[in-house]
């Protein structure tokens, strides 16, 4: 049997930076760059219903200390996706007035699968300093995500983070 395109949907000029089907492949969750360098342009999530395509909701990527598209390079974002969140590692350059100004780091957002929501007590808007490679995978079994940071923070090395049962656990190295 040939293949047939179902639906095509262009987001937009900018680059997509990660992309993934929810577990039961009923929609599709995009991870699109504001504009690469281009300082205070939000990235954002964008949900899409399967096969049609059509936007069920768009959600900025915002972080009040860590702006994303200053210094995030490609293949730097990582998204995991459960049924009930989307898990966005990443990296950025903190905010001037910040107590991290200038310095580069990860961070952490979670968002509620139906609503878009961003659900800021489970996410953390300074995950690694220098994290120069972000990872992120999410294990049904278990129902958690586990966050690798890779980069030059002290020690030097890969550290891990898990998200399980609503709670963040120590990072270990």
């Amino acid at each position: 049997a040939e293949d047939v395109v179902v639906a095509r949907k262009a987001l937009g000029t900018q680059e997509v930076r990660g992309l993934q089907f929810e577990p039961r492949g009923r929609h599709l969750v995009a991870l699109i760059s504001g504009g690469t360098g281009v300082h205070g342009a939000a990235s954002y999530f964008i949900k899409l219903r399967v096969p049609d395509l059509s936007i069920v909701w768009r959600r900025p990527i915002y972080s009040p200390m860590v702006g994303m598209e200053r210094w995030t390079p490609d293949n730097s974002d990582a998204i995991a996706i459960s049924e009930e969140l989307y898990v966005l590692h990443s990296a950025g350059v903190c905010h001037k007035g910040t107590w991290c100004e200038g310095a580069q780091g990860g961070l952490a957002q979670v968002l509620n699968t139906t609503s878009g929501e961003r659900l800021r007590h489970l996410g953390r808007d300074w995950q690694t300093s220098h994290s120069c490679k972000q990872m992120v995978g999410y294990n049904a079994r278990s129902d958690a995500f586990l966050f690798a940071s890779a980069g030059d923070f002290h020690p030097k090395g890969l550290q891990f983070t898990a998200l399980a049962r609503g709670s963040h656990l120590s990072g270990k190295t």
